[in-house]
């Protein structure tokens, strides 16, 4: 799976802030990464995958 730039500091953005990333959730063309931290859950939107 391919991540853009924004997409990669989407991600260390949550990571500095104490996330760990559980998942990369993928519906349809849409994808999320789904985030944890003491127990709290959060989903950030990435850019759509992109078809082969």
């Amino acid at each position: 799976m391919e991540y853009t730039e924004s997409d990669k500091k989407k991600l260390a953005k949550k990571v500095k802030e104490g996330y760990e990333l559980v998942e990369i959730v993928v519906d349809k063309k849409s994808r999320y990464a789904i985030l944890q931290k003491n127990e709290q859950y959060v989903a950030v939107k990435l850019s759509k995958a992109k078809e082969k």
